[in-house]
C-alpha cells in the first residue's frame, strides 16, 4: 500500500473519532484531503513528501480592512510563541487578506488520536480568533463619531492559546 493509500485509511479512522463530517481526497495525483470540520470550517491536509510531514490548514477569517495591521501585528507576535503552541502558526492567504491557521505534524506523530487532537485544537483556537476579530469588526463600526471617522479603539488582549500539538496532550 503506498503512502497516500495509508493516509487515506488514517482520515477514515479520524473522521470516526473527531466526528468529522467529511472526508474528501482533493485529486488521486496528489496527497490532499479536505476534513470537513462543521458546516462551515474545512481543514486542508497536505502530506509534505519531503519533508515527511502533514500540514493542516484552516481558514479564520478575512482580516477588516480598517485594523489589518493590527491584526497582522497580533498574528506576527502569535507567531512568535511556538514553544507555548506547539508549532501552530499563521499564514494569510491573499487577495481577500484571509488570515489562516497552519500546524505541521510530522509522520511519526501521526496516528488518528493525535490527528483528532489537532483539529480539535486547531478549530478551537480558530474560534477564539475569530471572535475576538469579529468583536474588534463590531466595535469599530460602533465607534464611529458623527463625522463617520473611526474612534480610537483600546487594545485587544489575545488570550493564550492552548499547545496543540501532540505532545501537549494531557489526562
Amino acid at each position: 500500500m503506498d503512502k497516500s493509500a495509508n493516509l487515506d485509511v488514517l482520515f477514515v479512522e479520524v473522521a470516526e473519532l473527531a466526528g468529522l463530517e467529511e472526508v474528501v481526497k482533493v485529486q488521486e495525483d496528489r496527497s490532499a484531503w479536505i476534513l470537513g470540520m462543521s458546516e462551515t470550517d474545512t481543514v486542508l491536509a497536505e502530506w509534505q513528501e519531503g519533508v515527511r510531514r502533514m500540514l493542516f490548514m484552516l481558514e479564520i477569517a478575512p482580516l477588516p480592512q480598517d485594523s489589518f495591521a493590527h491584526w497582522m501585528s497580533e498574528a506576527l507576535q502569535f507567531n512568535l510563541l511556538t514553544m507555548e503552541t506547539g508549532g501552530v502558526r499563521f499564514a494569510l492567504l491573499p487577495p481577500e487578506n484571509r488570515l489562516q491557521l497552519l500546524m505541521d505534524l510530522p509522520e511519526e506523530l501521526m496516528s488518528p488520536s493525535q490527528v483528532a487532537i489537532v483539529l480539535e485544537n486547531m478549530q478551537r483556537i480558530a474560534d477564539e480568533w475569530r471572535g475576538l476579530i469579529s468583536t474588534d469588526s463590531e466595535y469599530a463600526t460602533s465607534a464611529e463619531d458623527n463625522n463617520g471617522t473611526r474612534a480610537i479603539t483600546g487594545e485587544i488582549d489575545i488570550p493564550e492559546s492552548p499547545d496543540v500539538s501532540p505532545n501537549s496532550i494531557r489526562v
